[in-house]
């Protein structure tokens, strides 16, 4: 009997340790889950709110800000990219957001704004960009948007990802020709003169030298799509990439 009573009680200690196991599993998966990504923040006090509000773009330009931040490493374009994304990043940020899109603030003397050099903090580390000072309003006369989406280290930069091939036939790997879309950003409230939230994306599509808008766009979507889903803008829903 005490054999068998003992059996049933390390049966028990088992499953009482398997449950406990199963619960801190599926809490840090919920936590996990709702943490969003590790490379954007958005500030608690805008997490459950939705704003319908005007939005305005800005890119931190090298020429009129060189002189005062000589050690930043700032965004760069080629001509055709630049040319896309003035052309296009408006109505491709209003295919994900139902917020009203007022396109590139292009009369912005960025020489005349208070910019400083900023540390952002998000869960994968710190990162560096070109902000406001608090309190600035930001944008021209021509622009009276509530808030900014501001790009800074931007680039489209081409590499190549090795595709494995199958081992056992003997075939060796493939070279794929790919593109990468990158920016740091930050979204900046000018009712309250302060950034909400901010982040670092990434994103990447197959490279198509016969048709490189296209290739633009969808890197661009994709940006997008990131930056608003870390937002307090509502989402407009779209067709998956």
């Amino acid at each position: 009997m005490s054999v068998a009573r003992h059996g049933r009680t390390e049966l028990i200690h088992r499953l009482i340790r398997m449950k406990r196991l199963i619960s801190y599993t599926l809490l840090l998966f919920l936590i996990t889950s709702c943490a969003g990504s590790p490379n954007q923040h958005l500030v608690s006090e805008f997490e459950d709110r939705t704003f319908q509000s005007s939005i305005s773009l800005v890119m931190i330009e090298l020429e009129p800000l060189f002189d005062r931040f000589p050690d930043h490493s700032f965004g760069a374009f080629r001509p055709e990219e630049r040319d896309h994304v003035e052309g296009r990043l408006d109505q491709i940020l209003s295919e994900t957001t139902t917020a009203t899109i007022r396109g590139f603030d292009l009369d912005l003397d960025q020489e005349k704004v208070p910019f400083e050099r900023r540390e952002l903090e998000v869960r994968n580390g710190p990162f560096n960009m070109i902000l406001p000072e608090e309190g600035t309003l930001l944008g021209s006369q021509n622009r009276g948007s509530r808030f900014v989406i501001i790009l800074d280290q931007y680039r489209f930069e081409p590499y190549e990802q090795i595709i494995r091939g199958d081992s056992y036939a003997g075939h060796e790997g493939e070279v794929q020709h790919r593109m990468r879309f990158e920016t740091k950003y930050a979204i900046w409230d000018n009712q309250n003169g302060e950034a909400i939230a901010w982040g670092t994306i990434d994103t990447n599509h197959l490279h198509l030298s016969t048709n490189r808008p296209l290739m633009y766009d969808n890197l661009l979507l994709q940006a997008m799509r990131k930056i608003i889903e870390v937002s307090p803008f509502p989402e407009r829903e779209g067709p998956q990439l």
